[in-house]
C-alpha cells in the first residue's frame, strides 16, 4: 500500500509515472485494456481515466499491474550464442625494437613501426602507463583488429555486454571475450512499460523533444543503465574493461535509446531516422565501457531482434521451407522458399509476454508459467515454486490449451456457460464471466479475446508467407519458434491452440531469446555484422494488407484452435 499525498487536481495515472510508482497500463491511458486497475482508498479505479482531487489517499497496486525489476531469465540455452568462427578478441605477439635502436621515439612510434598495416592501437592503450620504455616481447589482447592493452606483465580482462531491448522486459548478458564464456545475465522490466505495453503509444508519446526525452529517459536511465550497473557489479568487473555493448531491438525502441525522433514509424509510409545506427561512444549514453553497436534492422516494424535470430540460426544457408517466428509484441516471421527470404510483421500485443491482461505478468517469481487439466481440475505451477501473483506468456498459452481440452473454454473462446469454476464478477464497474485460479488471479472471456487476437494475427501471417511463396503449409521444414518465454512453453500447447499450423512436431524448435543469442554472437564474431547486412539486403518484405486472403486467415484464426481445420494442400489457396 502507498500513501499517496496530491497537491492540486490531476489524472491519477500521470501522477503515478511522474512519482515513479510502478503501474502496467497496456493500451498508453485510453482504458480500453484494463490493466491499470488500483484500489484508492479501497475502492476499484482505472488509474488512467481517474481525476483525483488534492487531498491524502491509501493506494493499493495489485502485484500483477505493478513493474518489476526482477525477470526471471532462462538461462538454459544462452550458450547457443556463443559461436564464433573468427573472433572479434584475439591476441597479438610482437617484438618492439629496443629503446635505443630509435632514439627519440615514443613508445607509440616503435609499436606502430612493427604492427601489421592491420592493426591499430587504441586511443587507451596507454592509460595508467608510465613513460619507461617498452621493448622486447609483448603480448597485446586485440578487439577489432586494435590493440587495446599489453597482457603483460599483468593479464587484463576483457568483457562485451549484450543487450536485448524489448518492448516489455530488457535483458543483459555479460562476456568474458577471451574465454567466449557467458558470465552472468540479468533481467529488468522496462520502465516504459510504466506508460503503455503498446509500441505504438510509446511512439506517439514521443512527439515533442522533451516527451522523447522522458521516454528515453525511462528505458536508458531508468531501465538500461542500472541494469548493467548491477550485472556488473554481480560479477566483481570494472565498466573499464568492458569492450563494447550491443544492443538488438526493434527499430523504435532503438531510436527512442539513442534519442531519435521514431514519430515517422508510426504510421504510413513508416519511415525512420536510422535503421542502422553507427557505433557511438557508451559513455555518451551514461554506459561503462568503450562502444556501443546496434544490430541493425530491416525496416520500422522488422527490427534488429529477429535480424539477431535470422543470423544465429544462419538463415541465408538454411534448408528451403524453413520458418522463423518470434514471438513478441511486434511477432516478426521470415520464410525461406524458391531461394527467396519473405519476411512480415504483425501487431500481436503484450499477450505471448504476458501482458495486455490485468492479471499478467512477465516472467517473475510467483507468475504461473505452466498450467495442465489434471481429475477435472487445473493445476498450475509458478516460477520459483513462489505464491501464484498472475500469469506469465507461457502461462497463459498453456492456460487457453488446458481450459480448451477441459472442455471448460469452448471454440469460441467463451467459458462453458454451466462449468461449476467459471464465476461472474464485477472488475472496474462490469460483469465479466472469469475462471480464478486463486482468489486473485484469474483468466477473463476479455483476456481470452485479446489473446485470441495476438495468436490469430501470428496464425495468418505464417499462412499468407506460405501463400505468397506458394508452398503447402505441410511443406514447412522447420519452424523456429523464438520469444522471451524460453523453454517454458510446450510445444503442444502452441501447436493445440492454433498459433502455428499444425505439422509435424520434430519440425519445430522452441530457441528461447534470440534477439539476446544473435547479440550475443554479435560481440564475438566480426563475421555477425555482415551476416546481419547480407540478411537484410536478401529479404523483402510483405504487406500483409495488400494480401486479398488475409483478413479471411484472421477471422478463422480467432477461434480455437480454427474455425476450419482443412489444411490439406486442396484447401489452401496459393497465390
Amino acid at each position: 500500500m502507498h500513501k499517496l499525498q496530491v497537491d492540486e487536481t490531476a489524472n491519477l495515472a500521470t501522477l503515478l509515472r511522474e512519482q515513479r510508482v510502478p503501474l502496467k497500463m497496456s493500451c498508453g491511458g485510453h482504458g480500453s485494456c484494463r490493466t491499470c486497475r488500483v484500489l484508492l482508498d479501497g475502492e476499484p479505479i482505472l488509474a488512467c481515466q481517474t481525476e483525483i482531487a488534492p487531498g491524502d489517499y491509501d493506494l493499493t497496486v495489485p502485484d500483477s499491474a505493478a513493474s518489476s525489476a526482477s525477470i526471471q531469465i532462462d538461462l538454459t540455452s544462452l550458450e547457443e550464442g556463443l559461436l564464433c568462427a573468427d573472433p572479434r578478441w584475439h591476441r597479438l605477439n610482437v617484438e618492439v625494437p629496443g629503446a635505443e635502436s630509435q632514439a627519440n621515439a615514443s613508445n607509440k612510434q616503435r609499436l606502430e613501426s612493427i604492427f601489421p598495416d592491420s592493426i591499430s592501437l587504441s586511443p587507451h592503450f596507454f592509460d595508467d602507463l608510465s613513460s619507461e620504455a617498452i621493448e622486447g616481447a609483448l603480448e597485446l589482447a586485440c578487439f577489432d583488429d586494435v590493440a587495446q592493452f599489453s597482457l603483460q606483465p599483468e593479464r587484463c580482462k576483457s568483457y562485451a555486454i549484450a543487450v536485448d531491448i524489448g518492448t516489455t522486459t530488457l535483458v543483459a548478458a555479460l562476456i568474458d571475450l577471451e574465454n567466449r564464456s557467458l558470465v552472468t545475465c540479468r533481467g529488468r522490466l522496462n520502465a516504459q512499460y510504466a506508460y503503455s505495453e503498446d509500441l505504438v503509444a510509446r511512439i506517439a508519446f514521443c512527439h515533442t523533444p522533451e516527451l522523447l526525452e522522458e521516454m528515453r529517459d525511462l528505458g536508458l536511465k531508468r531501465t538500461l543503465v542500472p541494469l548493467v550497473k548491477e550485472l556488473l557489479k554481480e560479477a566483481h568487473v570494472s565498466g573499464r574493461d568492458v569492450l563494447t555493448t550491443v544492443l538488438s531491438g526493434n527499430a523504435p525502441m532503438i531510436h527512442i535509446l539513442l534519442g531519435l525522433d521514431p514519430t515517422g514509424m508510426g504510421g504510413w509510409p513508416f519511415n525512420g531516422v536510422d535503421y542502422a545506427p553507427s557505433p557511438r561512444a557508451a559513455r555518451d549514453y551514461g554506459l561503462p565501457g568503450q562502444r556501443l553497436e546496434c544490430v541493425p534492422s530491416q525496416s520500422a516494424y522488422l527490427g534488429g531482434d529477429i535480424i539477431s535470430g535470422l543470423a544465429l540460426v544462419d538463415f541465408l544457408n538454411a534448408p528451403e521451407g524453413t520458418l522463423f517466428v518470434d514471438l513478441g509484441t511486434n511477432a516478426e516471421m521470415a520464410f525461406k522458399s524458391g531461394g527467396k527470404l519473405l519476411c512480415t510483421a504483425v501487431p500481436a500485443g503484450p499477450s505471448f509476454e504476458g501482458g495486455g491482461f490485468p492479471c499478467g505478468v512477465s516472467a517473475i517469481p510467483g507468475a504461473i508459467d505452466h498450467v495442465w487439466e489434471e481429475d477435472g481440475e487445473l493445476r498450475y505451477t509458478t516460477i520459483g515454486d513462489a505464491p501464484a501473483i498472475g500469469l506469465c506468456g507461457s502461462g497463459i498459452i498453456s492456460f487457453v490449451a488446458a481450459a480448451f481440452w477441459a472442455r471448460i473454454l469452448r471454440k469460441k473462446g467463451r467459458f462453458a456457460r454451466r462449468h461449476e469454476k467459471v464465476e461472474t464478477r464485477e472488475l472496474i464497474g462490469e460483469m465479466q464471466r472469469v475462471y480464478p485460479l486463486t482468489e486473485d488471479v484469474y483468466v477473463s472471456e476479455d483476456d481470452i479475446s485479446n489473446f485470441l487476437q495476438a495468436k490469430a494475427a501470428v496464425f495468418s501471417g505464417i499462412i499468407t508467407l506460405c501463400k505468397v511463396a506458394g508452398v503447402d503449409v505441410f511443406d514447412i521444414s522447420k519452424l523456429y519458434l523464438a520469444g522471451n518465454f524460453g523453454k517454458r512453453v510446450r510445444i503442444g500447447d502452441i501447436m493445440d491452440i492454433g498459433i502455428v499450423p499444425p505439422i509435424d512436431r520434430e519440425k519445430i524448435e522452441v530457441c528461447g531469446n534470440t534477439s539476446l543469442k544473435g547479440a550475443i554472437y554479435a560481440t564475438l564474431d566480426r563475421e555477425a555484422f555482415k551476416r546481419m547486412d547480407s540478411i537484410i539486403a536478401e529479404l523483402s518484405f510483405v504487406e500483409l494488407n495488400a494480401q486479398d486472403s488475409f483478413q479471411n486467415d484472421f477471422i478463422n484464426a480467432l477461434f480455437i484452435p480454427h474455425l476450419k481445420l482443412d489444411f490439406s494442400k486442396s484447401g489452401l489457396e496459393q497465390v
